[in-house]
């Protein structure tokens, strides 16, 4: 079986984790290549992604939303199903609410101070929230996207299995594999 692995161009803890999964697929017979993407640059994504041969079986993302920005995945794993009729599937090594800046955004609206002015203070609080609105639509869209695109989805920790609910809806999508140490 051919199969890419996507993920870190840097050295981190999900780049030293794919150079031994790649091991371990080629000790199977498989044949494995590692395409590295530069941290949260979707235009190095979209290049990529390019890199992915149509003879190619599995397309293993090594996710974390401290690598990939979410629009930047969704539109990879889009492209590739799509247009390039590729199995995906996307490995979540942590993924959580407070992973994403939306969610900062919200906080730093509660934490603001009320303006003294009352005339200002309804006008901050009709652009907040219109703003928190459309950030909260986007991420909420976002995660669905991102959980309906691959074909499975990989978890490794009982942390990420119980916050992968936030993007899968299906539970027999998502596939419990725990790291060894």
């Amino acid at each position: 079986m051919n199969i890419v692995l996507i993920s870190s161009a840097g050295r981190c803890g999900i780049y030293e984790y794919s150079q031994i999964l790649m091991e371990g697929f080629r000790s199977l017979g498989h044949q494995v290549r590692y395409i590295g993407v530069r941290r949260h640059d979707n235009r190095d994504l979209a290049k990529r992604v390019r890199l992915v041969n149509r003879d190619d079986d599995v397309v293993i993302f090594e996710y974390e939303p401290g690598i990939f920005w979410l629009g930047g995945l969704i539109r990879a794993m889009a492209w590739l199903r799509i247009w390039r009729r590729a199995q995906i599937l996307l490995s979540v090594h942590e993924i959580g609410p407070e992973k994403y800046p939306e969610t900062h955004l919200i906080q730093r609206y509660l934490a603001r101070p009320v303006p003294q002015s009352w005339l200002l203070a309804v006008g901050d609080l009709l652009f907040a929230t219109a703003n928190v609105t459309l950030r909260f639509w986007m991420l909420r869209m976002g995660l669905l996207a991102m959980g309906l695109l691959p074909h499975g989805v990989v978890v490794h920790s009982p942390k990420a299995a119980e916050n992968v609910r936030m993007a899968v809806g299906n539970p027999q999508k998502v596939k419990y594999i725990p790291h060894r140490h």
